[in-house]
Protein backbone atom coordinates (compact mmCIF):
# COMPACT_ATOMS: atom_id res chain seq x y z
CA UNK A 1 0.00 0.00 0.00
CA UNK A 2 3.21 2.19 0.60
CA UNK A 3 4.79 1.92 -2.51
CA UNK A 4 1.74 2.45 -4.32
CA UNK A 5 1.54 5.70 -2.77
CA UNK A 6 4.88 6.82 -3.19
CA UNK A 7 4.47 5.97 -6.55
CA UNK A 8 1.50 7.98 -7.50
CA UNK A 9 3.18 10.78 -5.55
CA UNK A 10 6.48 10.57 -7.40
CA UNK A 11 4.25 10.46 -10.88
CA UNK A 12 2.00 14.14 -9.62
CA UNK A 13 5.44 15.13 -8.58
CA UNK A 14 6.55 14.38 -12.12
CA UNK A 15 3.43 16.12 -13.96
CA UNK A 16 4.34 19.27 -11.68
CA UNK A 17 7.82 19.10 -12.66
CA UNK A 18 7.11 18.54 -16.55
CA UNK A 19 4.50 21.53 -16.29
CA UNK A 20 6.98 24.20 -14.76
CA UNK A 21 9.59 23.67 -17.42
CA UNK A 22 7.15 23.63 -20.73
CA UNK A 23 6.10 27.00 -18.25
CA UNK A 24 9.55 28.20 -18.47
CA UNK A 25 10.29 27.13 -22.03
CA UNK A 26 7.20 29.45 -23.64
CA UNK A 27 8.67 32.68 -21.49
CA UNK A 28 11.23 33.69 -23.79
CA UNK A 29 8.92 33.32 -26.51
CA UNK A 30 5.88 35.64 -25.26
CA UNK A 31 8.57 37.97 -23.67
CA UNK A 32 9.82 38.55 -27.17
CA UNK A 33 6.57 39.05 -29.13
CA UNK A 34 5.61 41.66 -26.27
CA UNK A 35 8.35 44.02 -25.14
CA UNK A 36 7.37 45.81 -22.27
CA UNK A 37 8.01 49.50 -22.44
CA UNK A 38 8.99 51.13 -18.90
CA UNK A 39 6.45 53.88 -18.09
CA UNK A 40 9.45 56.68 -17.69
CA UNK A 41 10.59 55.52 -21.21
CA UNK A 42 6.81 56.86 -22.50
CA UNK A 43 6.75 59.73 -20.89
CA UNK A 44 10.07 61.16 -22.20
CA UNK A 45 9.61 59.67 -25.99
CA UNK A 46 9.42 63.10 -27.96
CA UNK A 47 6.20 64.00 -29.93
CA UNK A 48 6.08 64.46 -33.58
CA UNK A 49 4.27 67.48 -34.22
CA UNK A 50 4.83 70.03 -37.04
CA UNK A 51 5.44 73.36 -35.80
CA UNK A 52 2.87 76.06 -36.67
CA UNK A 53 3.94 79.22 -38.56
CA UNK A 54 3.01 82.56 -36.77
CA UNK A 55 -0.78 82.79 -37.14
CA UNK A 56 -1.24 85.95 -39.82
CA UNK A 57 -4.20 88.78 -39.42
CA UNK A 58 -7.61 88.46 -40.39
CA UNK A 59 -7.60 92.03 -42.48
CA UNK A 60 -6.36 91.67 -46.16
CA UNK A 61 -3.74 95.03 -45.67
CA UNK A 62 -2.29 93.66 -42.24
CA UNK A 63 -2.11 89.85 -43.44
CA UNK A 64 -0.12 91.28 -46.51
CA UNK A 65 2.22 93.69 -44.44
CA UNK A 66 3.13 90.73 -42.36
CA UNK A 67 3.95 88.46 -45.35
CA UNK A 68 5.57 91.28 -46.81
CA UNK A 69 8.17 92.41 -44.13
CA UNK A 70 9.33 88.69 -43.29
CA UNK A 71 10.15 88.76 -46.88
CA UNK A 72 7.16 86.51 -48.95
CA UNK A 73 7.13 88.93 -51.72
CA UNK A 74 10.77 89.69 -52.08
CA UNK A 75 13.21 92.61 -51.31
CA UNK A 76 10.22 95.69 -50.66
CA UNK A 77 11.63 99.38 -51.69
CA UNK A 78 12.41 101.32 -48.68
CA UNK A 79 9.11 103.48 -49.27
CA UNK A 80 7.13 100.36 -49.38
CA UNK A 81 8.66 98.14 -46.24
CA UNK A 82 7.96 102.31 -44.04
CA UNK A 83 4.45 101.99 -45.36
CA UNK A 84 3.54 98.59 -44.23
CA UNK A 85 5.33 99.27 -40.85
CA UNK A 86 3.73 102.25 -40.52
CA UNK A 87 0.56 100.12 -41.07
CA UNK A 88 1.10 97.98 -38.46
CA UNK A 89 2.11 99.94 -36.06
CA UNK A 90 -1.05 102.22 -36.17
CA UNK A 91 -3.03 98.84 -37.06
CA UNK A 92 -4.50 100.45 -40.04
CA UNK A 93 -7.15 97.93 -41.88
CA UNK A 94 -9.16 97.92 -44.72
CA UNK A 95 -12.47 100.50 -45.00
CA UNK A 96 -13.91 99.14 -47.95
CA UNK A 97 -14.08 97.61 -50.94
CA UNK A 98 -12.67 99.50 -54.82
CA UNK A 99 -13.12 98.70 -58.12
CA UNK A 100 -9.42 98.71 -59.63
CA UNK A 101 -8.35 98.63 -62.96
CA UNK A 102 -5.36 99.95 -64.49
CA UNK A 103 -3.53 102.14 -67.76
CA UNK A 104 -0.38 102.73 -69.32
CA UNK A 105 1.61 103.15 -72.34
CA UNK A 106 -0.51 100.90 -74.48
CA UNK A 107 -3.33 103.77 -74.19
CA UNK A 108 -1.65 106.62 -75.43
CA UNK A 109 -2.04 108.10 -71.74
CA UNK A 110 1.03 110.68 -72.18
CA UNK A 111 3.61 111.17 -69.20
CA UNK A 112 2.37 113.70 -67.53
CA UNK A 113 -0.54 113.47 -64.49
CA UNK A 114 -2.82 115.75 -63.21
CA UNK A 115 -1.03 116.19 -60.40
CA UNK A 116 1.32 117.93 -62.50
CA UNK A 117 3.70 114.79 -61.53
CA UNK A 118 5.10 112.42 -64.26
CA UNK A 119 3.62 109.08 -64.55
CA UNK A 120 5.21 106.30 -62.70
CA UNK A 121 4.68 102.65 -61.31
CA UNK A 122 4.20 103.49 -57.55
CA UNK A 123 1.09 105.99 -58.81
CA UNK A 124 -2.39 105.60 -59.60
CA UNK A 125 -5.54 107.58 -60.31
CA UNK A 126 -7.68 107.94 -58.13
CA UNK A 127 -11.53 109.18 -57.32
CA UNK A 128 -11.77 112.77 -55.96
CA UNK A 129 -12.47 111.96 -52.82
CA UNK A 130 -8.66 110.83 -52.57
CA UNK A 131 -6.59 113.26 -52.18
CA UNK A 132 -3.30 113.73 -54.30
CA UNK A 133 -0.14 112.13 -52.20
CA UNK A 134 -3.31 109.79 -50.85
CA UNK A 135 -1.56 105.96 -49.84
CA UNK A 136 -3.66 103.62 -50.71
CA UNK A 137 -3.79 99.80 -50.88
CA UNK A 138 -5.81 96.95 -52.96
CA UNK A 139 -4.47 93.22 -53.73
CA UNK A 140 -2.35 94.75 -56.02
CA UNK A 141 -0.23 96.53 -53.41
CA UNK A 142 0.52 100.16 -52.44
CA UNK A 143 0.10 103.00 -54.73
CA UNK A 144 0.31 106.75 -54.14
CA UNK A 145 -2.77 108.94 -55.68
CA UNK A 146 -1.15 111.66 -58.34
CA UNK A 147 -3.43 111.23 -61.20
CA UNK A 148 -7.57 111.59 -62.51
CA UNK A 149 -9.64 110.04 -64.76
CA UNK A 150 -12.68 110.88 -66.42
CA UNK A 151 -14.07 107.66 -65.90
CA UNK A 152 -12.44 107.25 -62.00
CA UNK A 153 -15.29 108.06 -60.34
CA UNK A 154 -17.50 106.45 -57.56
CA UNK A 155 -20.92 106.06 -58.60
CA UNK A 156 -21.83 107.21 -61.80
CA UNK A 157 -19.40 109.08 -64.32
CA UNK A 158 -19.72 110.14 -68.18
CA UNK A 159 -18.57 107.62 -70.61
CA UNK A 160 -18.74 108.29 -74.17
CA UNK A 161 -21.31 111.60 -73.53
CA UNK A 162 -23.65 108.95 -71.52
CA UNK A 163 -23.84 109.08 -67.37
CA UNK A 164 -23.10 105.45 -66.51
CA UNK A 165 -22.45 104.01 -63.22
CA UNK A 166 -19.01 102.67 -63.46
CA UNK A 167 -18.67 101.13 -59.38
CA UNK A 168 -20.70 98.68 -57.71
CA UNK A 169 -23.26 99.79 -54.32
CA UNK A 170 -20.47 97.79 -52.53
CA UNK A 171 -17.55 99.90 -53.64
CA UNK A 172 -16.02 102.93 -52.05
CA UNK A 173 -13.20 103.49 -54.13
CA UNK A 174 -12.31 103.53 -57.47
CA UNK A 175 -8.37 103.34 -58.17
CA UNK A 176 -6.40 103.30 -61.54
CA UNK A 177 -3.17 101.43 -61.54
CA UNK A 178 -0.69 102.68 -63.96
CA UNK A 179 1.80 99.84 -65.34
CA UNK A 180 3.57 99.13 -68.11
CA UNK A 181 1.43 96.19 -68.93
CA UNK A 182 -2.77 95.25 -68.57
CA UNK A 183 -3.50 93.97 -65.48
CA UNK A 184 -6.89 92.30 -64.69
CA UNK A 185 -9.83 94.39 -62.95
CA UNK A 186 -10.56 93.87 -60.01
CA UNK A 187 -14.50 94.08 -58.49
CA UNK A 188 -15.34 94.29 -54.70
CA UNK A 189 -11.50 94.26 -54.03
CA UNK A 190 -10.27 94.81 -50.63
CA UNK A 191 -9.21 98.39 -49.78
CA UNK A 192 -7.28 100.54 -47.38
CA UNK A 193 -6.15 104.53 -47.21
CA UNK A 194 -2.63 103.68 -45.06
CA UNK A 195 -1.94 107.21 -45.24
CA UNK A 196 -3.68 110.25 -46.31
CA UNK A 197 -0.79 112.39 -46.93
CA UNK A 198 2.16 110.51 -48.10
CA UNK A 199 5.37 111.09 -48.70
CA UNK A 200 5.92 114.39 -52.10
CA UNK A 201 9.52 113.03 -53.02
CA UNK A 202 8.19 109.59 -53.70
CA UNK A 203 4.82 110.31 -55.44
CA UNK A 204 5.31 113.53 -57.16
CA UNK A 205 8.23 113.02 -59.34
CA UNK A 206 9.29 115.49 -61.90
CA UNK A 207 9.19 114.94 -65.31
Amino acid sequence: MTSKREALWKLALFIVLVALVLMLRNVPAQAAQSPVVPEVALQVMPQVTSSPGPLLPDDPLQRCAAKALRGDYGTLCSWQRDAYQWAQARGVTCCGAAKVTSYGPWEGCGTQTSSGSRVHTRGCSANPELPFGTLIWTPYGLRYVNDRGGWVKVGYAWVYGRRKRVTSRREVANVDYYTLTGWDTLRNAPFAVVKRTGDRTVWHQKG
